[in-house]
């Protein structure tokens, strides 16, 4: 996903995607820059490869910070690793970000 950073792009890999019938989401940590840049500029660009149809699809939109216990849920249930890192709620920096998405493409 790459994000606005100063003016600049910054690209990154993301590793705890989901999603619904209707939204992308992302899983993200408050404390990570990705979500100050996100915070600050929520416009996004998303790319990837399909080995099997040898095809790009790129993804531009906005992210938004998603408050649903539902999706947060179906997230933490996604990727149980999430459950193992927070022990408390004072530790709970994990967040999801849903992306509304605004053209798709596929090369």
């Amino acid at each position: 996903m790459a994000t606005d950073a100063e003016s600049k792009p910054n690209q990154r890999p993301m590793g705890m995607i989901y999603c619904d019938d209707k939204t992308l989401y992302i899983g993200t940590e408050k404390r990570k820059k990705l979500y100050a840049e996100i915070m600050k500029n929520p416009s996004i660009s998303i790319a990837s490869y399909n080995l099997h149809t040898r095809k790009w699809v790129r993804i531009l939109g906005e992210a938004f910070e998603e408050t649903s216990n539902e999706i947060c849920n179906a997230m933490k249930d996604s990727f149980p690793m999430i459950q193992q890192k927070y022990t408390s709620e004072d530790e709970n920096y994990f967040t999801v970000l849903g992306v509304k998405t605004s053209s798709i493409e596929i090369e």
